[in-house]
């Protein structure tokens, strides 16, 4: 299970990043992804994602120490989802596409990041990994939750 976890961690991360370099390296404007968001809103954003992606290594290492099919599955998901979500957006701004497709894509990913909350939160084994990872867990959750399904799509396009 472990070599499973890792394999869908590297293949999922490589095609998280590379969509992110590809929307930031070849779109004319790529900050057209705030859409009427504020810009003294952007800063703070911004900061709250390496805690989120930290936050996200932490539930890796606890996953990698107590391996579980649910968490697994939850993070295939969402590193599946998040591949998908800055090209579509670029789809969605260049083509007039609906919006209703990038507000699937977040919600899947808010989902499996719940999921992955609610899998550390309810591990019955109670010791500072499992703390660690129901903090990681809740910063990965608000920036995916809070920040990008809920406040995210209302300045979006």
């Amino acid at each position: 299970m472990r070599k499973t976890l890792w394999l869908i961690n590297i293949i999922g991360g490589i095609s998280v990043l590379g969509s992110y370099a590809w929307g930031l390296t070849t779109q004319p404007d790529p900050m057209r992804l705030w859409g009427q968001i504020s810009p003294s809103v952007q800063g703070p954003y911004s900061a709250c994602m390496p805690f989120a992606a930290l936050g996200y290594l932490i539930v890796l290492a606890y996953t990698h120490i107590r391996p579980h099919r649910r968490m697994i599955m939850a993070m295939t998901v969402m590193l599946l989802f998040s591949t998908i979500w800055m090209p579509l957006c670029f789809a969605v701004l260049d083509h007039g596409w609906h919006t209703a497709g990038v507000q699937g894509v977040l919600a899947a990913t808010a989902v499996a990041s719940l999921m992955m909350l609610v899998h550390a939160a309810t591990d019955p084994v109670r010791d500072r990994l499992r703390i660690a990872a129901c903090v990681g867990a809740t910063a990965f959750c608000v920036q995916t939750v809070l920040l990008d399904a809920i406040i995210w799509p209302r300045f979006f396009p």
